[in-house]
């Protein structure tokens, strides 16, 4: 094996934590139902999970091979009435030095320790994408260029009529820019099409900024989302963009259709 390939083979690429349980398959199912953690299915139904970013943490012992798994999170009681919601039970919250403890009851028996950190941590707060949702934020991503410069040609079109005007009417029949309007309702109809267009364009890019915020974790399960609100942000992102388009070319038959009036 050639060296370069030997340097690869010898780095650690990533970590596998054990759960030992009694009942395996309603702790999967309340891994991938509840906490939602994505997971791949390593035959039979023997599921294993992306967790979100870790750290390792070593302390004192009278014995070795001892190991724990703790979730952490950014405001504790925020994440136990999430939980609440979905009818996990925690328990009491602990003030440590090290942190805000409570724990998660599995429904396999076992329990699992959530806190919310005191100490400087070796990750960042912000929660981050898992990989099977980096193509969603790429895809976004794209989508907001198209939409860019979609918005760069409504802004230009709204002022095609008055450039109509003070470009093509003959030298000697110039007048004010209203009177060429009087009889021309095509004109002010493009404005109105154009105008709801670049409205719909600014509901794009603020539901696009909420699905990237959904996507990466950003939503807790609430009334007001529901419980899917990555969808919600996606339908809300993908209609206006499309009334956006719909708008657009409306403004541009309408100036078209102006532009043929005597």
């Amino acid at each position: 094996m050639p060296t370069a390939e030997l340097r690869r083979a010898a780095t650690i690429t990533g970590a596998h934590i054990i759960v030992y349980t009694k009942n395996p398959e309603a702790d999967r199912a309340f891994f991938r139902d509840v906490l939602k953690f994505s997971s791949v299915d390593a035959g039979h139904g023997w599921l294993i999970f992306a967790l979100p970013p870790g750290e390792a943490a070593f302390h004192p012992s009278e014995k070795n091979d001892l190991h724990e798994l703790y979730f952490m999170c950014d405001d504790l009681k925020a994440t136990m009435e999430s939980l609440k919601e979905k009818k996990v039970k925690c328990g009491e919250v602990k003030e440590e030095r090290w942190g805000s403890l409570t724990t998660i009851s599995l429904p396999g028996g076992g329990k699992i320790g959530l806190y919310q950190p005191k100490h400087p941590t070796a990750i960042s707060s912000t929660p981050l994408p898992l990989p099977k949702d980096e193509w969603k934020l790429k895809a976004n991503a794209n989508y907001q260029e198209v939409m860019k410069t979609l918005m760069t040609l409504v802004t230009a079109s709204l002022i095609l009529p008055v450039w109509f005007i003070r470009n093509f009417v003959p030298e000697g029949d110039k007048k004010p820019v209203r009177a060429y309007l009087q009889c021309r309702p095509w004109a002010y109809r493009s404005w109105v099409f154009l105008s709801f267009s670049l409205l719909f364009g600014m509901l794009f890019y603020l539901a696009s900024s909420k699905f990237v915020k959904a996507v990466c974790g950003g939503y807790a399960e609430t009334k007001l989302f529901g419980s899917d609100p990555e969808r919600l942000w996606e339908k809300v992102r993908d209609d206006s963009g499309l009334l956006m388009a719909i708008l657009f070319i409306a403004g541009l038959v309408a100036a078209f259709l102006f532009f043929q009036q005597p």
